[in-house]
């Protein structure tokens, strides 16, 4: 397949990580930087090869180059609105989670790109991944399910600074900030993938003096079973992650890695299910899957991940829909 040439939103280290795997699988070829400050966007661009030229801090000049498609990795609450104006200048948008703050915003940026002939894919890394498949492929061997536990506890260095006054994006509510949307939109959207929509949801958030959830805990409902989430990024995780059926059960290592699986069919020994293509690159995968949809037109794939996308955001919109949100 001829490679899609993309440009980037966002310095950050997850831009950095999906030009290396994007160029990584030979599937994708860097055409463009953007970043509000040119300095930062220059030093991004040094690092992949790509000549000053291609550097962009005006907006409308970065969407009106001749690249195929936008990733967008800026902060939470800019991702809707560059969504949109991406759609809009006739690119493939990929944007990293969450694609926006709320479901009507969801909805009207996957209409925009059918309307105008467009893919419109979130940066859900995991449910495209080696291991995602590998679980999808044993549920049947546990089944009935009765019981899932999904965690995602990891401890932010940004959290030192918002205790000492300094109050940055992803402690930010202003940003759409904190842990449901940096962290529990992992369990959320695995969950989402795995079994759809639930019946019922309930959340109760950890509220940090500046009012954005620092941890929190849901409570996804399915026929026949349960599924508890917690994600925190005031605190770090020590128990596995389990799915729990009356015929044994599957211990996974991490939700939005799922690099080690374990399958225990009752009565009888542990079975390593962990796939040995998992890669070093954690957006490797995604990136594969993501250009194979948009140069194939892989409509049946298309429609699983956008499914996967609007359910979470109706998930987190039922954790957000309290007087804290």
């Amino acid at each position: 397949m001829k490679p899609i040439t993309f440009g980037t939103v966002g310095t950050s280290w997850i831009t950095r990580e999906f030009i290396q795997s994007a160029h990584s699988c030979g599937l994708w070829q860097l055409g463009a930087v953007y970043s509000r400050t040119r300095e930062n966007g220059a030093k991004l661009a040094e690092r992949a090869n790509l000549g000053d030229n291609s550097v962009y801090d005006d907006w409308e000049a970065f969407l009106s180059s001749d690249v195929e498609a936008v990733y967008i990795a800026s902060p939470n609450s800019l991702h809707y609105r560059q969504t949109m104006d991406a759609l809009s200048a006739g690119k493939h948008v990929i944007c990293e989670k969450p694609l926006a703050t709320d479901t009507s915003q969801v909805h009207q940026a996957f209409s925009l790109a059918e309307k105008n002939g467009l893919f419109l894919l979130e940066g859900l890394r995991h449910i495209h991944s080696p291991g995602f498949y590998v679980l999808q492929q044993n549920l049947e061997r546990i089944a009935p399910l009765r019981n899932a536990v999904l965690t995602y506890h990891q401890y932010s260095s940004r959290y030192d600074l918002l205790l000492q006054g300094q109050v940055t994006n992803v402690f930010d509510p202003a940003f759409a900030g904190g842990a449901l949307f940096d962290l529990g939109v992992y369990p959320i959207a695995l969950a989402a993938a795995l079994w759809g929509k639930p019946e019922s949801v309930q959340y109760a958030p950890v509220l940090l003096p500046n009012g954005v959830d620092g941890a929190g805990a849901a409570l996804l409902s399915y026929p026949g079973f349960v599924c508890s989430i917690s994600f925190s990024k005031i605190t770090d995780g020590l128990i596995s992650n389990e799915i729990l059926g009356e015929k044994g059960g599957l211990r996974l290592d991490h939700p939005a890695e799922l690099k080690r699986i374990m399958l225990t069919p009752k009565g009888e020994d542990r079975i390593d299910l962990s796939p040995a293509e998992a890669s070093y690159l954690s957006l490797y995968t995604e990136a594969q899957a993501l250009a194979r949809i948009i140069r194939t037109g892989d409509e049946a794939a298309y429609r699983r991940a956008t499914a996967v996308s609007k359910i979470t955001a109706g998930i987190i919109a039922q954790c957000r829909d309290r007087d804290w949100a």
